[in-house]
């Protein structure tokens, strides 16, 4: 039973801070800290160890998404990582000034 109480409380650790990422974006373009072409990228590990679902959540959503839209997935929509128990995905945000450097999220 511990094994289980760990993983469930990984998984709900991980959606809170998703959930307090994504609030931290939607609330930084309504005040406008975050510019308004600013866009959220899903991002995987890059390893060996990334499920092929989780995988294709980037080739789906290859320019971003905006506040409000969910990355579209093999699994169906959702706003924010995880995916499914265990994923180990992020959440970065980019926009075109600042190109490839990462805003929230820590990515790989």
């Amino acid at each position: 039973i511990n094994y289980r109480q760990s993983i469930i409380a990984r998984q709900e650790a991980t959606r809170t801070m998703h959930v307090g990422e994504y609030l931290a974006f939607k609330q930084g373009k309504a005040n406008r800290t975050i510019p308004r072409d600013a866009r959220r990228y899903w991002k995987t590990r890059g390893d060996e160890r990334v499920r092929h679902d989780h995988r294709m959540v980037m080739a789906m959503n290859p320019n971003g998404i905006d506040v409000g839209q969910a990355f579209q997935t093999p699994l169906g929509p959702v706003m924010h990582p995880p995916l499914e128990v265990g994923c180990r995905c992020r959440v970065v945000v980019r926009w075109p000034d600042l190109v490839g450097i990462e805003m929230l999220g820590k990515g790989d």
